[in-house]
């Protein structure tokens, strides 16, 4: 295993590895998957492909196998800034 942050050049294999783990089926006897799901749903984190540096990546073989996304975020509430991450599996 490879464990890493990915980089933008990773941004297609990443969005089309995450749409397959969270909307593959069997249909059929084949397998589909919504090729766009994280982009439609998520339009803000995966609209830009520097958005891949927000995710630390497995790879086997060369291929990515795994992944989640560690989001920064920042909240302004009553005169305090809090810097926090959002975990994405």
């Amino acid at each position: 295993h490879e464990i890493g942050f990915a980089a933008e050049k990773d941004f297609t294999e990443l969005t089309d590895t995450a749409n397959r783990m969270f909307t593959g089926k069997m249909k059929n006897g084949s397998y589909t998957y919504k090729t766009s799901f994280f982009q439609k749903s998520m339009p803000k984190l995966y609209r830009d492909r520097a958005t891949a540096a927000d995710h630390i990546i497995i790879r086997d073989d060369g291929k990515i196998t795994g992944l989640v996304g560690v989001i920064p975020n920042t909240l302004h509430a009553f005169g305090k800034t809090l810097k926090y991450s959002v975990y994405l599996l």
